[in-house]
């Protein structure tokens, strides 16, 4: 229904109005009468009608002052003046007060039944775009977990296009801007395993809730019990706002007390295709943290400054992180042994070499988890009372990931990059996350993504828009669908985002494509 509210001193105007109305347009409800303009603005502000109807000369506060006292509070009401008056003068105040028609009396039933018809479809069909608009943005909100750990996930794994990334920071209300840096938040604990995974996955429930809507960050996807966040800062500031962070970790995290809390944060970087970097030094950062109390943060910059660029164990940690990310799983066990040696040869304090030992292996666990490698083991605190047995324990816990690193290498078959191929091709019209796609073939986001590309020359994300944009096209062959219902079956909840994506893709616009056909 659309609501009518009329306002005219005279009340034989106003019974007349409100029974043309009645009687000839069966979707309005007259919902007030009202004799003087005072009257208008306090029923409006009660009733909020769609549509005023207002007389110009009435006494107190006229016509004109209360359509613009009317307008400035609710600027999407729409309103006919209804007057005996016809001068230019009156005419030209309401053209400046974005009246939309005006009514001289007395007029014809005919008249004003045409006028008042064609403002309800005006009004039902600013109501329907609204209610799409409304569709639209509640789809989006759903969905925008999901896609904010995706895109960290790809800008550190993966190429970002410019249009998904100019795209993401209009969804996410986010700046994306140089410097920016990784962090990474390590939770950590020495209660049984059980209760360990259920403490961290309800303290990282609660920060990505927390922290997800920022202005200054985005949220990645958990990998174990470490979850990395993208942050956007200013320039010189980085280390000031990382301490304000950590802080405000420290507040969400109060109900976990038992939970050991770390950030490890790589430096800034101006080129946002060098967070990958940052990304591998917030992991160093995090290693070197060990196991301690409490909450700590470490920064990637402090290592340079106080190990120097030619420190053995800075230098074995970059290898490790090489040699797991290219599977040179070899290679990786014998830097352990060597970070080991390096350590031992520093003369390092026996509990300081166990919690930069410890650090190491929770760096190594959590690269074989990003890998896909399952059930590794997370038993890793080191209790030898001497160097001697330090290294037997370490030899014994660098033999079980073995185990579990050779177990996923002989399950790993590459028939299964087919299936998830064959998988994009028949869901593409879904919300399909990179997440999603590895659970479905129990892999890694990071070795999925890694994998896909070596094996077909293009990024998932790029074949799933190829499936999308080539049944777009279909679609628009056709003939039959607006281009909002194509965007919608093809995947995209943004019409707008659809025709630029098309655009990019295929080098003109769906309009143009639709034209040439």
């Amino acid at each position: 229904m659309i609501r009518i509210l009329i306002a005219d001193d005279e009340e034989i105007e106003r019974v007349a109005l409100e029974k043309i109305l009645t009687t000839h347009l069966a979707q309005v409800e007259v919902v007030a009468t009202v004799g003087n303009g005072r009257e208008a603005i306090e029923k409006t502000e009660q009733m909020k009608p769609d549509l005023l109807l207002m007389d110009i000369q009435m006494p107190g506060i006229n016509g004109l002052e209360a359509i613009e006292q009317i307008q400035e509070k609710f600027p999407t009401t729409k309103v006919v003046i209804v007057s005996s008056y016809d001068t230019f003068t009156f005419a030209q105040q309401a053209i400046r007060l974005g009246v939309k028609d005006y009514l001289l009396k007395p007029s014809k039933v005919q008249v004003i039944v045409e006028t008042i018809r064609t403002l309800c479809e005006e009004i039902n069909q600013e109501r329907s775009r609204l209610e799409s608009q409304e569709e639209t943005d509640n789809r989006i909100q759903k969905v925008l977990p999901i896609l904010e750990s995706e895109f960290v996930s790809r800008l550190l794994f993966d190429q970002i296009q410019a249009i998904d990334l100019e795209e993401m920071s209009n969804l996410m209300r986010v700046a994306v801007h140089p410097p920016a840096s990784v962090i990474m938040v390590s939770i950590q604990s020495e209660e049984g395993q059980d209760q360990q995974d259920l403490s961290a996955k309800n303290l990282i429930n609660e920060m990505q809730a927390e922290l997800r809507g920022r202005d200054d960050m985005m949220v990645g996807s958990v990998s174990g019990h470490i979850l990395p966040l993208l942050f956007f800062h200013r320039k010189g500031e980085e280390r000031r706002q990382a301490i304000k962070l950590m802080e405000h970790i420290r507040r969400i995290s109060h109900r976990h007390p038992r939970l050991d809390i770390g950030l490890g944060v790589g430096s800034a970087k101006v080129g946002l295709d060098d967070l990958r970097i940052s990304y591998q030094e917030a992991l160093m950062a995090c290693s070197d943290l060990g196991m301690g109390q409490g909450y700590r943060i470490r920064f990637y910059d402090d290592l340079s400054r106080e190990q120097g660029e030619d420190d053995k164990r800075l230098r074995y940690e970059r290898k490790l992180i090489e040699a797991i990310r290219n599977e040179r799983w070899q290679d990786t066990k014998e830097i352990m042994f060597l970070l080991l040696s390096a350590i031992e040869q520093r003369q390092t304090p026996l509990e300081e070499a166990k919690q930069r030992l410890y650090g190491h292996f929770l760096l190594l666990i959590h690269l074989l988890d990003e890998m896909g490698v399952k059930e590794v083991p997370t038993n890793i605190f080191l209790r030898g009372k001497s160097y001697m047995e330090l290294w037997k324990e370490a030899r014994v816990k660098i033999e079980e990931l073995d185990v579990a690193y050779q177990r996923f290498q002989q399950n790993a078959q590459y028939d299964v990059f087919d299936q998830v191929k064959k998988y994009i091709e028949e869901h593409f019209m879904e919300d399909l996350s990179l997440e999603q796609l590895a659970k479905l073939v129990q892999l890694s986001p990071f070795y999925l993504s890694k994998c896909f590309k070596e094996e077909f020359g293009i990024s998932y994300v790029d074949y799933m828009t190829q499936c999308r944009i080539s049944r777009a096209k279909e679609y628009i062959r056709q003939g039959g669908f607006s281009f909002k219902e194509i965007a919608y079956a093809v995947g995209y909840h943004d019409p707008n985002y659809f025709s630029r994506v098309f655009k990019k893709t295929c080098g003109f616009s769906p309009s143009q494509y639709r034209d040439k056909k």
